[in-house]
């Protein structure tokens, strides 16, 4: 299993770290990563969501999305509730 965080927050004057409201995560299982990047050890944003199709949650979301990514090797993906 893979989470990637990514702060997202653009306005320096409000920016916080801390506020995991300001977050994105990015969630997909360690086979299907595998699968998709082979043994490339770095992945660009836009490569991670064109070529990997990992689920996108907020911090609230993020339990959800977690259980909904399988963990073997057949990947019968299944969304993330809103």
């Amino acid at each position: 299993m893979y989470v990637f965080c990514l702060f997202a927050h653009r306005d320096r004057a409000t920016a916080d770290p801390l506020d995991v409201g300001q977050w994105e995560f990015y969630v997909t299982s360690a086979h299907r990563l595998d699968e998709t990047v082979g043994e490339e050890k770095r992945i660009s944003l836009a490569a991670l969501l064109q070529r990997v199709h990992p689920i996108r949650a907020g911090f609230g979301e993020l339990r959800a999305a977690v259980e909904a990514v399988p963990t073997g090797a057949r990947d019968t993906r299944r969304q993330a509730p809103e």
